[in-house]
């Protein structure tokens, strides 16, 4: 059994200005929701760049650690000659690759 609501003019009258008064403020609400929704997204983007920035940096990093050189000798001897000849300390442990290479002409 449905129910039918008959309504006053009046009645409907101050429906009708309740609605009105509400506009406003659903508005309102509608706004800050889109606001909102707007802001998400916003958010969501700078979180997509800010990963995208660490994992380039991430990668920029790993290809770093792969930029050395290991030279090996038989003997220590064989290590301070060639120090020597360069004119580096035989105890050194490390030498710059861009120093070194300055040092050094390719022979074809």
């Amino acid at each position: 059994m449905s129910t039918i609501l008959l309504q006053t003019e009046e009645e409907s009258s101050i429906a009708d200005e309740l609605e009105s008064m509400m506009s406003p403020v659903t508005e309102q609400k509608e706004a800050d929701k889109a606001t909102k929704q707007l802001e998400r997204a916003e958010k969501v983007a700078h979180m997509k760049e800010v990963k995208h920035q660490v994992k380039e940096n991430a990668q920029k990093q790993a290809e770093n650690m792969d930029a050395y050189v290991m030279l090996s000798f038989d003997t220590y001897e064989a290590k301070a000659a060639f120090c020597e000849r360069f004119g580096y300390d035989p105890d050194m442990k490390f030498i710059k690759g861009e120093v070194f290479d300055e040092q050094v002409e390719r022979i074809d």
